[in-house]
């Protein structure tokens, strides 16, 4: 408690964001802390994270207060959230709660086989106890270096799109995660493909990559897509109200496209690196289940035979709507806080 302070919270909660990505899910565990005057949410990263440029202005722009990393790592805080595992969270002091920052857990760390967020190198210390005190999942899983520290919370992002309003489908959200093998790195051309056929289309892109070339450049690229109409949505939150009024989903392995078939959108994947996902995961089942894009055969002709896949949805969570509340608790738990009757 600072003497500055106009509210004088009795909790410090630190939000370590590691890029777009995470902060996104950040957002969604801020919620569960709404109406309670008791607890205070500050944000810090040591910007160490791949794709971390800008994130201080991204921080900014979603009005969270922030402390730099020297000052963080100087003091003891009552909760620490973090939606990624790596980076020297080991130099952080209070109670970790560590999440998933997508769709379950469907991606191996770049240039091995280990599942990033659930392998041992990811959820141990040097001296091989869990980093985290308490480790959130969206389902069940066989995490024996966390058997002690796993908890099921659900997904709080599919809570909230399963929760948006939708008034008329509005054409085609394309969606790309990041990397070569994604949609934007191996069919690029599909832009062009879903504009020039007169399909309102909205590209949502992974704030990785929005951080790796930037805006200017990413408007640049898709100069001619823009020009006929296509919108570019901005990489933070806004994309969950464009996915939820979306008539089709053209995407990859992605979390949005994952999303996007859960809620039962006719999706097409126009990329899939099947070797990049993990089997089991929720893009895996995808994988199996979803169409693939066919350059020869018209792009309405395959829309129209997409389906959506709500069969995918008990990977993604399996406690649908029950995120906040289980979240909730187990942040005012390691709190050693009540919760509050806000």
């Amino acid at each position: 408690m600072d003497i500055w302070d106009t509210v004088p919270a009795a909790r410090t909660a630190l939000f370590v964001v590691h890029n777009g990505t995470t902060l996104d899910r950040l957002l969604d565990v801020a919620e569960v802390f709404a109406g309670d005057l008791r607890v205070r949410v500050v944000a810090t990263s040591d910007l160490s994270d791949p794709f971390a440029e800008g994130l201080p202005e991204q921080v900014a722009s979603a009005g969270l207060a922030t402390v730099p990393w020297s000052e963080a790592t100087a003091r003891r805080y009552d909760l620490i959230v973090s939606a990624s595992h790596h980076g020297p969270l080991d130099e952080l002091r209070g109670p970790l709660l560590t999440l998933a920052h997508g769709a379950g857990f469907g991606k191996y760390a770049p240039g091995s086989r280990s599942v990033f967020g659930l392998d041992a190198e990811w959820l141990l210390d040097a001296s091989g106890r869990p980093r985290a005190a308490a480790l959130g999942l969206p389902c069940p899983y066989d995490v024996p270096a966390a058997k002690d520290t796993a908890v099921l919370v659900g997904d709080p992002c599919f809570d909230d799109l399963s929760s948006l309003g939708t008034g008329k489908s509005r054409g085609v959200v394309i969606t790309s995660t990041w990397g070569r093998r994604s949609l934007l790195g191996a069919r690029p051309e599909i832009v062009r493909t879903v504009v020039e056929a007169g399909y309102d289309t909205r590209l949502v892109l992974h704030p990785n990559i929005w951080a790796r070339h930037g805006a200017h450049q990413l408007r640049l690229w898709l100069r001619k897509s823009l020009d006929r109409g296509l919108t570019l949505v901005p990489p933070l939150r806004a994309w969950r109200q464009e996915l939820a009024d979306a008539g089709y989903v053209i995407g990859d392995h992605g979390s949005v496209t994952v999303y996007g078939a859960a809620l039962g959108k006719p999706t097409l994947l126009a990329a899939f690196p099947d070797d990049e996902v993990v089997p089991g995961s929720p893009a895996h089942r995808l994988g199996e289940l979803a169409g693939r894009y066919d350059p020869g055969v018209a792009i309405d002709v395959q829309l129209e035979r997409a389906a959506g896949h709500p069969e995918v949805t008990p990977l993604i969570t399996a406690v649908p709507g029950q995120a906040r509340t289980r979240l909730r608790a187990t942040c005012y738990r390691l709190m050693n806080l009540e919760e509050s009757k806000c």
